[in-house]
């Protein structure tokens, strides 16, 4: 706004305080508001009314303005960001792709794959355009991938960048080891005794470490074989594991 009886202009910034609210303000009052409050009028513009900041007080000769517009562009490029920020949250990888964007996510023992397009200037337009859900990982022509028919990118399987496989090999492994129990091996003709063997052949070192005290080799010949165990109530608490 001009000052009176001068060629000077005055202004006042208006200051984002994060990607959802900003704030306008003088000396002594202020007005903070919130990008989802503001509604536009039937114009389609955005009035935000500054009355409540009192400028009379600093020019009370001044025709002052009583309301200014916020660009429709500026609400609308943070209204994106916000997109994209929610988009990255929980994303373990991003990966530009075809003049796309992957976004990879773990959610239980599944991988996400979320394709977006992006704009001429590099910016993700956060609308997902297609996505798909694998459950397991596959070998194809020698390399880690995962079907992605559905994500439609000309070919049916997309190899994963190293930092999702091991993302999701551990998701997945995770998911095995809560399936861990305690099964009957047989009943040794040596001692009478009932054996047990764990459900997976392979559990992490430090697990193994806790209870290979307990466990007897078997070796690789006759119908119980590998490593049992004749004391099932001392790993299955030790593990926390049942005993089926």
């Amino acid at each position: 706004f001009r000052i009176e009886g001068s060629n000077t202009f005055d202004s006042l910034p208006v200051m984002a305080l994060d990607d959802e609210s900003f704030r306008i303000a003088t000396a002594h009052r202020e007005i903070i508001l919130r990008d989802e409050d503001l509604k536009p009028n039937e114009d389609g513009k955005y009035i935000i009314n500054i009355e409540p900041l009192d400028l009379k007080f600093y020019y009370p000769c001044v025709d002052l303005p009583k309301s200014f517009e916020m660009p429709a562009e500026i609400l609308e490029e943070r209204a994106r960001k916000r997109k994209e920020k929610a988009i990255r949250k929980d994303a373990i990888f991003t990966q530009d792709y075809k003049e796309k964007r992957l976004f990879y996510y773990i959610e239980g023992e599944k991988l996400i794959i979320k394709l977006f397009d992006i704009d001429e200037e590099g910016k993700l337009i956060p609308d997902v355009r297609s996505e798909t859900t694998a459950d397991k990982i596959e070998i194809i022509h020698n390399k880690k991938a995962v079907n992605v028919k559905k994500l439609k990118l000309g070919h049916p399987y997309l190899e994963l960048p190293g930092e999702v496989v091991q993302a999701f090999e551990k998701a997945l492994r995770d998911a095995e080891l809560r399936t861990l129990t305690l099964k009957p091996a047989g009943v040794s003709m040596l001692n009478g005794k009932k054996y047990y063997k764990l459900s997976l052949e392979n559990i992490p070192a430090g697990m193994w470490n806790e209870v290979k005290s307990y466990f007897e080799d078997f070796g690789q010949e006759g119908t119980m074989q590998g490593m049992l165990t004749c004391e099932p109530g001392k790993v299955a608490d030790i593990l926390m594991i049942p005993i089926e």
